[in-house]
């Protein structure tokens, strides 16, 4: 377990705990996978209460699991942020580290297996509570920028941050009409303590997403569809 020190120079209570990307890069054990193919898997985020600007906090960064498959590494880590009055955020992160030549085979079997699909029938994709999810591409490269990541997944072959969709997903409910299920979803996004993340298709800047909505005992569920029908992630929030 490798541990550090950092000043936090921002304050959003929703989207703080995907800008502590950039804390990874600090650490040394985390150095070997500069630079390289990654893909997100799962994120499990806790958070007991806010991070504040200008508050120096400390961070202890664990790998918790290290296997060799073939063709890629499957990594699991923990990061751990405290103040003076305990652990404020802890972050459970899965990814994948795929070789160039498997990244390439990988994305290009999943482009061309959508594209043999149907697309996804009018009725299913108008549903109760959907979302649009519009990308624009000069955002996520500033979201990269700001985070300091330097996966060449993002710029070599377009494909959106699993944290950028998350993001979009909290910032949906804060623009959102004002109705029961709108009220009652910013209201869980608004104070949430827990949000679990997983990835099952890559997002690409020309896809066209579509969230589908749902409450179930406090947690708000939104599974994000593509153009083909194909489920890429699903968020759950509470």
């Amino acid at each position: 377990m490798e541990t550090l020190e950092f000043q936090w120079t921002q304050s959003d209570a929703q989207q703080d705990p995907f800008y502590l990307t950039k804390i990874w890069n600090r650490f040394a054990s985390f150095q070997p996978y500069h630079h390289q193919n990654l893909l997100l898997r799962k994120k499990k985020i806790r958070k007991r209460r806010p991070l504040s600007a200008g508050v120096t906090y400390h961070a202890e960064l664990d790998c918790r699991s290290k296997r060799e498959l073939k063709h890629m590494t499957h990594c699991r880590y923990q990061l751990t942020v405290a103040d003076t009055e305990g652990i404020a955020i802890e972050i459970v992160t899965e990814f994948v580290v795929v070789t160039d030549t498997a990244n390439k085979r990988d994305t290009a079997g999943v482009r061309a297996g959508a594209a043999q699909r149907e697309a996804r029938p009018d009725a299913e994709i108008s549903h109760a509570h959907a979302l649009q999810l519009n990308i624009e591409w000069p955002r996520v490269l500033q979201y990269l920028e700001d985070v300091e990541d330097d996966n060449p997944v993002h710029p070599e072959t377009k494909i959106v941050p699993g944290d950028y969709i998350a993001m979009l997903i909290l910032q949906y409910w804060e623009d959102a009409q004002t109705d029961s299920f709108s009220t009652e979803a910013k209201a869980i996004t608004g104070g949430y303590k827990a949000i679990d993340l997983r990835f099952k298709q890559p997002m690409y800047a020309s896809d066209t997403l579509v969230g589908e909505a749902e409450i179930e005992a406090g947690q708000l569920i939104v599974t994000v569809y593509n153009q083909f029908g194909t489920p890429c992630m699903v968020f759950q929030c509470r």
